[in-house]
């Protein structure tokens, strides 16, 4: 009988051929969008757009994942907003900013745990921040396509991706992600007129140039004829003496299937 694996012992297994093969195994961002109300927004004298709202809310998202707000505290959201806070529109990072970010504040019901300002643009601050829990911004916009978009209530919400380090998992297959600093870095905030999307961490991914590959079966089944490529791979996933013989040997038969 064959033996399911999660996605987590996917992955490690992705990782461990990567690395026979002389392969980096690169870790993938995640990104994630919230869609509440629309955006707040101030029209400024030079004819942009002080736009405020969530960045990030510790609700369960579609992919079941629930991000606490304490996961971006620390260097993460301080050293993104050091190096300027871009921020852009449906994360086209090759092209140039739509604005930037003033102002960042990390809160737990009603109270700060960090507050960040762009030392670039200092002066300013909320307008509408009433409470509540997560990570809320307040994000200048200039470009003129984008700022019209955000007046039509075409674009209506705030994204960003980060590189996730630890989260706990979940009854339901999501990630728990509670520990301070459980995101780190922070790659880049964005503005969104598609902000539910099944496919959006795939999506994000692909634009930092992450895509997946396409898996050449016949290529590792010829890798994993070795047993001893076999052994190596089991003794990278699981380390020697963590799991009985039995377990070991279903994983070399799946391995090798």
């Amino acid at each position: 009988m064959a033996t399911k694996f999660d996605k987590e012992t996917g992955d490690k297994i992705w990782q461990a051929l990567s690395v026979l093969e002389g392969q980096p195994a690169s870790q993938v961002p995640m990104g994630k969008s919230l869609d509440l109300d629309a955006l707040r927004y101030t029209v400024k004298a030079d004819g942009s757009l002080d736009v405020e709202g969530w960045i990030s809310t510790p609700a369960k998202d579609i992919e079941k994942d629930v991000i606490e707000p304490e996961a971006f505290s620390g260097s993460a959201l301080s050293l993104y907003m050091k190096r300027g806070a871009q921020v852009s529109a449906e994360h086209q990072t090759k092209s140039l900013p739509v604005g930037f970010m003033h102002k960042a504040r990390l809160v737990r019901n009603g109270q700060v745990l960090q507050d960040e300002d762009n030392p670039n643009h200092p002066q300013a601050d909320f307008k509408w921040f009433s409470g509540g829990s997560g990570w809320y911004g307040l994000v200048n916009i200039y470009d003129r396509n984008v700022l019209r978009g955000i007046s039509k209530g075409t674009v209506r919400a705030f994204s960003w991706i980060g590189m996730p380090l630890e989260w706990e998992p979940l009854p339901d297959g999501g990630k728990h992600f509670t520990k301070p600093g459980a995101i780190n870095p922070l790659i880049e905030a964005t503005v969104t007129g598609f902000p539910v999307n099944l496919e959006a961490t795939m999506r994000i991914a692909k634009a930092h140039g992450f895509s997946p590959k396409q898996l050449d079966l016949e290529k590792y089944r010829k890798i994993l004829a070795d047993p001893m490529v076999v052994d190596a791979v089991v003794s990278i996933l699981i380390p020697t003496g963590t799991v009985n013989a039995v377990v070991e040997e279903v994983l070399k038969r799946n391995l090798t299937r």
